[in-house]
């Protein structure tokens, strides 16, 4: 009779926390949705002076030089809030927090706005492939020691994508704010190896917008700087009276801009069929059918071909570079001892009882030493990444593919990715799942870490503040973490 292990613990209702480079999530495990959305965002107003009065030993009082202390606000209402000599500063950057201190006490907010009971409720982390070993011990001390949750674990975001359409196996395309990452998952594991990530992704083509724009002498105007609008004729140019501000900060005000070119590319863009010919002057309406948008101020524009080219140069980056972002191949940085790989068959070599043993194929020089493009767009990091992973479980994720992230919304791109992994690869055939609900799209890591930490036999992998001093963090890490 198999005898009960006594020192697991069972916990109570887990905490999903999925920090990401535009919006951070926060809600109870086995819910369908996040409870709090909010922007990765802290917003600083200017120094209040805070005085002190000090008693001296003759009962007399002295008063001490006066402080200066920063207002730091981290709800979403606060941060889109105008308010003058007000900074925004962005606390993660490409997927990891760069700002510790501004995250730590954005997460406070958010765990008294849950109202978290923290000696009770477990915490569950997202993090990128790519995130250093330094954050992950930083994760650890700050839910650990910080904090004070009784256990912790530390989840992959590509594997709780997997999680969320309940497949273990797949490569996930993930088209974010900062990065586009292409990752194989294999059982629920990460291949960090065959990881490619470039920064082709939703901000590269927010710039893409805005600098045509620019060429054509539109002025992005953000609703905050809208005080009224007055409708005239489709012939007129729309009158709008503005808000008087005296003092924006720039960081604000790039922030709003963003937040409107971000809802331009979710009504206007559109990724076409097949690879656009600049050098071709074609603008037939029924190739490049236009598309108008109207402004918060009133304006409309209406873009035509410019919005197939926006969204073609996800896949094509070559053909519109920007100097903002520079050459990028997406080749994997990322050195793991843990990746999964099956033993190769053929090449045997005796051992010393005289059998032949399976030895594990090298890659040759001829194929270490081959040119790396300068460019990777979608379909190449797809399809690089696919080759990459053995042989034997390439049918396996070519069956399971995951299109996740903001701004792979864009309509027409999982129709193109499918059709260049096809082209690609003739001999495979691929399955694209794109969930068609916008915020299962937005949210699907989240949605994962929901579905993992919810599973009955999940409690075996919570990390407690004991077993991390038994254990020590390096040995951790490289075990439970991987």
């Amino acid at each position: 009779m198999a005898q009960s292990n006594s020192v697991l613990q069972v916990y109570g209702g887990a905490i999903v926390l999925d920090p990401g480079s535009q919006s951070t999530r926060i809600g109870y495990a086995g819910e369908d949705c996040p409870r709090i959305i909010t922007p990765s965002y802290a917003r600083f107003d200017e120094l209040s002076k805070v005085s002190e009065k000090v008693k001296e030993t003759d009962g007399t009082t002295s008063k001490t030089p006066l402080k200066k202390r920063l207002n730091t606000f981290y709800g979403e209402s606060s941060i889109h809030y105008p308010k003058e000599n007000s900074e925004l500063k962005p606390i993660i950057k490409d997927g990891i927090i760069e700002d510790w201190d501004s995250a730590v006490e954005q997460w406070e907010y958010l765990f008294n706005t849950l109202d978290v009971q923290f000696d009770e409720q477990p915490l569950l982390l997202t993090e990128p492939v790519w995130n250093s070993v330094e954050n992950k011990k930083k994760s650890l001390e700050v839910a650990l020691e910080t904090f004070q949750f009784p256990a912790f674990y530390l989840a992959s975001s590509p594997a709780c994508v997997a999680f969320a359409l309940g497949r273990p196996s797949a490569l996930v395309v993930d088209i974010g704010h900062d990065i586009t990452s292409v990752t194989p998952v294999v059982d629920g594991m990460v291949l960090a190896k065959s990881t490619l990530k470039t920064h082709f992704a939703g901000h590269y083509l927010s710039t893409q917008l805005h600098n045509r724009l620019k060429l054509e002498k539109k002025e992005i105007v953000p609703l905050y700087k809208v005080k009224s609008k007055v409708l005239t004729q489709p012939s007129e140019v729309p009158n709008w009276i503005p808000k008087q501000f005296s003092s924006i900060t720039k960081s604000y005000d790039d922030f709003q801009i963003e937040r409107t070119l971000y809802e331009f590319k979710e009504t206007v863009l559109k990724v076409p069929t097949e690879t656009i010919d600049l050098k071709k002057a074609e603008n037939d309406d029924g190739t490049f059918p236009k598309r108008k948008y109207e402004l918060p101020n009133g304006v409309t524009i209406e873009l035509g071909r410019d919005r197939f080219e926006i969204g073609d140069a996800l896949f094509n980056p070559e053909q519109y570079e920007i100097s903002e972002f520079p050459p990028e191949s997406g080749e994997p940085e990322i050195q793991s001892q843990n990746d999964y790989v099956p033993l190769k068959r053929g090449n045997k070599k005796p051992t010393d009882d005289g059998t032949e043993a399976e030895e594990i194929e090298k890659p040759s020089a001829k194929k270490q030493k081959k040119d790396i493009p300068k460019y990777r767009g979608l379909g190449h990091l797809a399809s690089h990444s696919l080759s990459l992973v053995d042989v034997d479980l390439r049918t396996q994720l070519a069956n399971n593919i995951i299109v996740t992230g903001s701004s792979s919304l864009i309509p027409g791109l999982t129709d193109r990715l499918n059709q260049e992994l096809s082209k690609a690869h003739p001999g495979l055939k691929f399955r694209i799942h794109a969930s068609g609900n916008t915020a299962e799209r937005k949210y699907q890591a989240w949605i994962g870490g929901s579905v993992l930490s919810s599973l009955g036999t999940f409690h075996q992998l919570w990390v407690s503040q004991k077993e991390l001093e038994e254990v020590g963090v390096d040995r951790l890490l490289a075990q439970r973490f991987r």
